[in-house]
């Protein structure tokens, strides 16, 4: 909780939406990833859980579709 406290207001600003959607029972985000990226012929949506946001931040262990958007 310190890093955050000590984090640019972005970060606190992100911290502040993810605890009000988790309060309404949403656990991720879907983002759409242009199909320009990875040369294909439709959009990719891939979701981006909130429990893997908090590994990011973390720098634990991550999930194969976050280092995807880190990767972008």
């Amino acid at each position: 909780m310190r890093d955050l406290l000590e984090g640019s207001w972005e970060l606190k600003k992100l911290h502040g939406w993810i605890m009000n959607a988790m309060k309404q029972g949403i656990q991720g985000i879907t983002a759409r990833v242009p199909t320009k990226v990875f040369l294909g012929v439709l959009d990719y949506l891939i979701i981006i859980n909130f429990e893997d946001l908090h590994r990011l931040y973390h720098r634990q262990h991550l999930d194969v579709n976050l280092i995807t958007v880190w990767c972008l």
